[in-house]
């Protein structure tokens, strides 16, 4: 399938299959639009009220059916997922691309990507809220464009490159005629690179805009800038006019670059310039890079305030007192001794328009009064803090800094990158300055930025030892020892000296009950929600937030508490040293996680849907559709996949087995659910290879629950002689110990994998076993499972008489256990049943059930099974494009998951779907790759289901010799079906004269004989 890209901004054009092309500006191509610009799932309902936000619901949603409809024709509009309660569409935009280039600060690429307004000029005729939402979206495209147009010029300018900034600030000031900032900008810099008369000129047209369009004039800011452009005291090389002149101050001059905060500065920039934010307060942990920030901040604010910016550090100041005074003394405030030094001060301040900036506030909270009254008494002062706690005061605005920007995982690493590679590489340089970094280097410099989280002080402390260790070894390093972040510079201050130190001195500033929260949170990974962490530390919510207050830990958007890398390995090395803690927070993780297992517990769900409709007939209302959900999504589980694995290794290694055995159905069921079978495999593997075959039940019973997970996990991968091998393993086990449900469980998967290898006797006669079992131990929900594949094995044979019974008792089945996942299953196999058997409307109905069940419960394999069904009924119903699409997105979903059974005829039936639309050689791709993946797990039924179509792609090349070696194989095959047969027959007609019989001579070595490559 072609990719396409969509560019939005400016007038809409699509890029697709090679070409370029207008989009026509109509509601569907609008729906569209929205989608790709949201890149994300989108509720119908949201999008209805887009449309229709005055009509009823019911209304609503009919006319956006109509529309997706009408987009789904659209012929660039390949990959749009159509849902039951929602809409999927993931093409490249350029709007994408420059979001994406403005939060990493690649402004050149966002002025590049700039083509102008969202869609243009459009707007959508009586469609108001999209109107709306199209107007926000343009805004803040508009405000990237802004601002990147202010850094590159700000850039330019700081480099003497007149001509280029002045050009930069022409084009911002385009934006917003009235910007009078950006029309200064640009009249300085022509001054400064000469072009006094231009400048002149261009202060003039502003000034008749001002007076005809708002009866206004320039500010006194501006006025005074011209006056130095007129005086000629405005040149090359001066400080740039009075705005920019400040007192002399004794503010510390760094020695090092500026690197990677222009965003951050910008953004602190507007809000100082706010009216309504005179207290601003930069919260980070030690060595985020506070005060190189604030010491940026204060030089490029310095010119707005007319009595100029001061830096205080506090760094000394045990108390208010000795801060007020050091306060005092930065800005020549002096007093009698009559007078109070605070008063003095105060009265300094109130007369002043001025900024003050204070460093290292953390340990100084008795000084939040004096902040209050001088704010109060001072209305032409402003104060932004740099601390590691907020002020807690009213008023004040807080800006979290966290860590450098980092390079992306999914490219190349490069030296201009990311933010935090730049500033590991300027400081390596300064100690090694012939110094280059090549690919594997720098690959090792990001896995270094990612460690550290993009603490700049860690970046900076680790580079210095590139001079005399490699880099591979510096990142292997301080992933396990934070004493190599440690520095011998007698500039630095002592807490930048090491990370260690620095840390020290905040877990001394630490209570107790924090300092033992912050040690049991060390043990997530990945982090933890609120209600985990609350379980596993003991502490109370004020704590926690306590910590995030304190920059120690971090909340994100969706409620979960994280923290830096650094300071987790900080607090995992103080709980290590006591070595009963340590047990006991992860005994207690270990708990946590496996109680929230035994949530998801299938037995369970399915118990929490009977119930539900139990209450229901006693009700009288009407029972839940199948695939209702039971109340939890696997999805819910994703963000605590390194959590559930370390809690269940934590359990396996302290034996408790009967907690694993209780936990180990959901978690095998998550990994199986949601397609991560490598992991899931993994992690079984090493719990069978702990576990013993003679060791007490509990520890059996575990055994053999985890082998028939790798059994099952086996077979979906398509490995089907290691399913084989563990089920057999699991059945010889579970007989043994007399574990009657096991031993029915290991004879259905036993029974899968002999029904994928063609073995359809020895499948049967394992079938039957688990099924005498199970009817003896009533347990009605694995009963279903069996006769379920029983039934499959029927429908795989094309005994359509026994499978549909069989499918139709295994839906009766589940109904009653209230397993609503293989109730799904069931009704996408009658769905596939009534395909075959040519009811259309059946089918589609099945499949619809089936497929709003699985995307409830978010089962991906279902879904992409569901999808792959509905290639071969759209294919027949000759709606060749919907067949095409739903091909391609189950095709991608299994590519995923590694399902290679589901691979081989999803990728056979888009083969079906290519030869219908003449692309003989896509579709010859599309089936040799199912030919070589059925060969190479000896799946031989999968392989004769795929003959027939390779055969007619092989007549239609004109390559009857091939053609009709392959249909003599398929004839001549035991397995083969009647389907398949008669296919090979109808083409055997077209091959050769009507009366000669095809040769019946048996091939013999059918796989390596055929001819795989064209």
């Amino acid at each position: 399938m072609a990719a396409t890209r969509l560019r939005l901004l400016g007038d809409p054009v699509v890029e697709h299959a090679s070409t370029a092309a207008a989009v026509p500006l109509n509601t569907p191509a609008s729906l569209l639009f929205y989608l790709a610009a949201s890149g994300d799932w989108v509720s119908r309902s949201e999008l209805a009220y887009l449309y229709r936000p005055d009509d009823a619901e019911s209304e609503a949603l009919a006319y956006l059916r109509l529309q997706v409809h009408r987009a789904q024709g659209l012929p660039w509009a390949e990959g749009l997922e159509v849902e039951a309660s929602r809409l999927r569409w993931q093409v490249d935009t350029d709007l994408a691309a420059l979001h994406s280039a403005r939060q990493a600060r690649r402004w050149r690429e966002v002025i590049n990507l700039y083509g102008g307004p969202l869609l243009g000029k459009w707007e959508l005729r009586d469609k108001p809220t999209y109107n709306a939402w199209l107007d926000l979206e343009r805004e803040g495209a508009q405000q990237a464009y802004a601002s990147a147009l202010r850094e590159e010029a700000g850039r330019w300018e700081r480099a003497a490159d007149y001509q280029q900034a002045a050009g930069l600030y022409e084009r911002l000031a385009a934006i917003d005629e009235f910007d009078e900032a950006a029309v200064m900008d640009q009249v300085r810099t022509l001054a400064l690179m000469g072009e006094v008369d231009l400048a002149l000129r261009r202060y003039k047209v502003f000034v008749a805009l001002l007076e005809d369009e708002l009866g206004s004039e320039p500010s006194p800011e501006f006025e005074a800038l011209v006056g130095e452009i007129r005086d000629g005291k405005l040149r090359a090389g001066s400080d740039g006019g009075a705005a920019a002149r400040t007192k002399p101050d004794a503010t510390p001059q760094p020695a090092t670059r500026f690197v990677g905060r222009h965003a951050e500065l910008a953004e602190l920039t507007e809000l100082v310039e706010r009216s309504d934010c005179r207290l601003l307060t930069v919260v980070g942990i030690g060595g985020s890079g506070k005060t190189r920030l604030v010491l940026e901040l204060r030089r490029a604010l310095a010119g707005h305030f007319e009595d100029g910016a001061r830096y205080v550090s506090l760094e000394a100041a045990a108390s208010a007192q000795q801060a007020i005074a050091r306060i005092a003394h930065a800005l020549s405030v002096e007093t009698d001794v009559q007078q109070d030094l605070a008063d003095a001060l105060v009265e300094h301040l109130s007369e002043r328009e001025s900024l003050l900036v204070l460093d290292n506030l953390e340990q100084l909270s008795d000084l939040a009064p004096f902040i209050a009254r001088a704010l109060t008494s001072a209305p032409g002062l402003r104060i932004v803090a740099a601390s590691r706690v907020a002020l807690q005061l009213n008023g004040e605005w807080l800006f979290d800094l966290g860590g450098l920007d980092l390079p992306q995982a999914t490219t190349a690493v490069t030296e201009d990158g990311s933010a935090a590679v730049e500033l590991f590489l300027s400081a390596a340089r300064r100690v090694a300055p012939l110094k280059t970094f090549d690919t594997d280097e720098l690959d090792e410099v990001a896995r270094i930025c990612r460690h550290v989280d993009g603490l700049p002080l860690a970046l900076e402390l680790a580079a210095a030892w590139v001079r005399a260790v490699p880099v591979a070894r510096i990142a292997e390093e301080i992933a396990s020892d934070l004493d190599l972040l440690s520095s011998d510079a007698v500039d630095l201050p002592e807490r930048h000296r090491s990370i260690a130190a620095l840390l020290d001195r905040t877990w001394t500033d630490l209570s107790e009950a924090k300092r033992d929260a912050l040690m049991r949170l060390s043990v997530f990974r990945g982090g933890s929600s609120l209600e985990a962490s609350e379980a596993v530390t003991g502490a109370r919510l004020p704590i926690l937030l306590s910590l995030v207050n304190q920059s120690l830990i971090s909340r994100s958007a969706a409620g979960r508490l994280a923290s830096h890398p650094l300071v987790l390995q900080y607090a995992y090395r103080r709980l290590s040293a006591d070595p009963v803690r340590l047990h006991a927070a992860l005994d207690s993780h270990a708990d946590y996680y496996r109680a929230l297992l035994e949530r998801y517990d299938p037995g369970r769900q399915a118990e929490r849907v009977r119930e539900r409709r139990k209450r229901d007939r006693q009700a009288g209302t009407a029972s839940a559709e199948p695939g209702e959900s039971s109340g939890y999504s696997w999805r819910e589980l994703e963000p605590d996949s390194a959590n559930l694995e370390q809690a269940w290794f934590r359990l396996l290694e302290t034996g408790k087995h009967e907690s694993m055995a209780a936990a180990a159905d959901s978690l095998m069921a998550y990994y199986n659910t949601l397609g991560f079978y490598q992991r899931g495999t993994f992690v079984a593997e090493q719990t069978v290879e702990a576990l013993t075959e003679e060791g007490p039940r509990s520890e059996v019973n575990l055994r053999c629950i985890v082998m028939l997970a790798l059994a099952n996990m086996g077979r979906e991968r398509g490995l089907l002689q290691d399913a084989l091998r563990h089920s057999q393993a699991a059945l010889q086990l579970a007989q043994r110990r007399g574990l009657n449900e096991h031993t029915s469980m290991a004879m259905r998967y036993l029974g899968d994998a002999r029904q994928m290898l063609g073995q359809y006797d020895e499948a049967r006669s394992a079938y039957e076993g688990a099924i005498a079992i199970q009817e003896l131990l009533g347990n009605e929900q694995e009963l279903g499972n069996v006769l379920n594949s029983l039934a499959s094995m029927h429908a795989m044979r094309e005994e359509f008489t026994e499978a549909t019974a069989g499918f139709i008792r295994c839906v009766e089945l589940f109904e009653s256990s209230g397993d609503e996942l293989s109730m799904a299953i069931a009704h996408n196999n009658l769905g596939y049943l009534a395909d075959a058997q040519g009811d259309a409307a059946g089918a589609s109905g099945h499949y619809e059930k089936s497929l709003v069940a699985f995307e409830r419960i978010q089962f991906t394999r279902g879904i992409s099974a569901v999808k792959n069904n509905l290639v071969v009924l759209y294919g027949a119903l000759g709606r060749l494009d919907e067949a095409e699409r739903m091909g391609l997105e189950s095709l991608a979903m299994k590519e995923k998951s590694n399902d290679r059974l589901g691979l081989i005829i999803t990728l056979k039936n888009l083969a079906d779907i290519r030869l219908l639309q003449g692309r003989l050689p896509d579709a010859f791709d599309l089936v040799e790759r199912a030919l070589a993946m059925a060969a190479e797990i000896d799946a031989v039924p999968r392989l004769l289901q795929v003959l027939p179509t390779y055969a007619e792609a092989l007549l239609k090349s004109g390559r009857e010799s091939d053609a009709k070696r392959v249909l003599t194989a398929l004839v001549n095959h035991s397995l083969a079906t009647p389907s398949q047969l008669n296919k090979a027959l109808s083409l055997c007609e077209s091959l050769v004269p009507r009366g000669d019989e095809p040769d019946d001579s048996r091939l013999t070595g059918l796989l390596p004989d055929l001819p795989f490559k064209r």
